[in-house]
């Protein structure tokens, strides 16, 4: 098995590889590493476990459309497990940002923040792999995860933080062709440096 590139890289895996070293369409992997950033396949190799009920609940909310509207998401039906680390991002398109409608409990709670309502260029410290995810999910109307990492000052331990997560997003459309909103799922990494 090999990695395609355009400058023809080989390795012994199978993603087809799409516009930047970052991007990925996922067909075979073992794993994700920190600082990796995929787009996501329906095979879905790689993906934690604890983030694939959310990528399965997308997949039967979507049907036989290329993605789900924000309609045929219920907080309901949704894996109750995930509720607290769930993200709602709104895509605003002209122009393009992204702007935080609903931000789970443990993932404020993670970050030491609760980012609803604000935009994510907005959002000191963010990694730019997350905002560039943001814009590549929208881009291409497909899944994709991020293993990252965000750096805070923790005032209770006088000193910087660096939390380690895992971010699943994936594409809601009310036209079944531009991305409109983006729901997510984030977890704190148990990846070690």
């Amino acid at each position: 098995m090999k990695i395609t590139r355009e400058d023809d890289c080989t390795s012994e895996y199978t993603p087809y590889y799409r516009n930047s070293i970052s991007s990925w369409l996922i067909y075979q992997r073992p794993s994700i590493s920190f600082g990796d950033f995929f787009l996501l396949s329906d095979e879905l190799l790689g993906l934690s476990e604890a983030l694939r009920p959310l990528y399965l609940y997308w997949i039967a909310a979507r049907g036989e459309k290329l993605m789900p509207s924000r309609s045929d998401i219920d907080p309901i039906t949704m894996p109750r497990p995930l509720l607290p680390n769930i993200i709602l991002v709104d895509v605003i398109e002209v122009p393009l940002r992204f702007r935080y409608r609903v931000m789970g409990t443990a993932i404020a709670d993670m970050l030491g923040e609760d980012w609803t309502g604000h935009f994510v260029d907005e959002v000191p410290n963010i990694s730019p792999n997350a905002e560039e995810q943001y814009m590549k999910t929208v881009r291409n109307g497909e899944p994709s995860i991020n293993v990252d990492e965000y750096e805070r000052y923790d005032p209770n331990l006088m000193q910087r933080e660096i939390t380690r997560y895992e971010q699943l997003l994936l594409p809601l459309s009310n036209s079944n062709h531009a991305v409109s909103m983006l729901l997510g799922g984030t977890l704190k990494s148990t990846e070690t440096a």
